[in-house]
């Protein structure tokens, strides 16, 4: 058998070979290179029309925030009944009692920001106590919604950050290193709740 043939049926045997389980679209989905401002692949394929959407939803427990605001995490699978192969996965995150109202409350995570998210929760603390003087760690998603760890004057604080209008200044709703933490819990049973869909 020469190579190309062997290769060809390597090629095919995969093809036959591989699993048939309902993938995330996500990825295929999102803009290589995000513009400040633009709709992530989850919340641009919840807003499209003319489509019958189902959304399979797994709500976590609110936290409260500072100020009398509060925050509720969603983990989000959206498909077409007929395409769940083509599924979007990721979180929705409502946020009330702040300035923002409306659609400005309500930020959206792509799966693969839910990751990068929970990873700079990980690390914020400690990247901040490597610089000198006061100094502030930060990571927000395309959406607007982020975390923030502050030094002044030898204190450490932490807020949770969200940017409405992109012109606009953001706002922070201070927490605790324990809501940090159960916050942080929250996005890591979503992720892992939205892998085993």
């Amino acid at each position: 058998m020469s190579r190309g043939a062997a290769l060809a049926a390597v090629a095919g045997w995969l093809v036959v070979a591989a699993p048939t389980a309902a993938q995330d679209a996500t990825p295929l989905l999102e803009a290589p290179s995000p513009v400040d401002g633009e709709l992530t692949a989850l919340e641009r394929h919840l807003a499209e029309r003319d489509r019958l959407i189902i959304e399979r939803i797994r709500r976590q427990p609110a936290l409260l925030l500072s100020g009398g605001a509060s925050l509720e995490m969603e983990a989000v699978v959206a498909f077409e009944p007929a395409r769940l192969e083509e599924r979007m996965l990721g979180i929705r995150i409502r946020v009330e009692g702040t300035a923002l109202t409306g659609q400005a409350a309500i930020k959206h995570l792509d799966l693969r920001e839910v990751e990068e998210l929970v990873r700079a929760i990980d690390l914020i603390d400690e990247l901040l106590a490597t610089e000198p003087g006061d100094a502030e760690a930060r990571h927000v998603s395309r959406d607007g919604f982020g975390v923030v760890a502050k030094r002044a004057e030898g204190r450490t604080s932490f807020a949770v950050r969200l940017h409405g209008a992109t012109d606009g200044e953001p706002v922070e709703a201070p927490v605790d290193a324990a809501t940090l933490t159960t916050l942080r819990g929250q996005l890591e049973d979503s992720r892992l709740y939205l892998f085993q869909q």
